[in-house]
């Protein structure tokens, strides 16, 4: 059988790594001059350079409100890291591209990210969260 969990240690501990991987992806991307909420924005709309991502979908994606996305959008436009494309059948609606600068800039955060993670084994944080998840897995 299974070793109990304990609900606080648990709690606990994910919020110490949320926050120490909070903090390593934040120390990456200032490299990059991106917050975290930029960089997910951009790598989203990456991620679906074919099709490109709204507004809508966007908000949904990240779990925030449509004028959170918007301010961000601007951002990015103005950073010319994003395009926004109207849509032909739907005037209001506005598709999100990743620009050519946009792309370079997310694949260089993305390496800065890999790298900062690179050193996580070492941390023995996450080998406490590591076996609390393996005792959850086999609960």
């Amino acid at each position: 059988m299974a070793k109990e969990i304990d609900v606080f240690t648990l709690c606990m501990t994910h919020a110490h790594v949320d926050r120490w991987l909070r903090t390593q992806i934040a120390k990456a991307l200032e490299n990059c001059s991106l917050t975290m909420m930029e960089w997910l924005l951009l790598s989203s709309v990456q991620k679906n350079k074919d099709e490109g991502l709204t507004v809508s979908q966007m908000a949904k994606l990240l779990g925030v409100t449509l004028p959170q996305v918007t301010a961000l959008t601007q951002q990015l436009l103005k950073k010319e890291l994003l395009k926004q494309v109207v849509e032909s059948q739907d005037r209001r609606s506005r598709r999100l591209y990743v620009s050519p600068a946009g792309e370079k800039l997310c694949n260089e955060a993305q390496q800065q990210i890999e790298e900062a993670m690179q050193s996580a084994h070492k941390v023995p944080l996450l080998d406490s969260y590591r076996q609390i998840m393996s005792a959850l897995v086999e609960a």
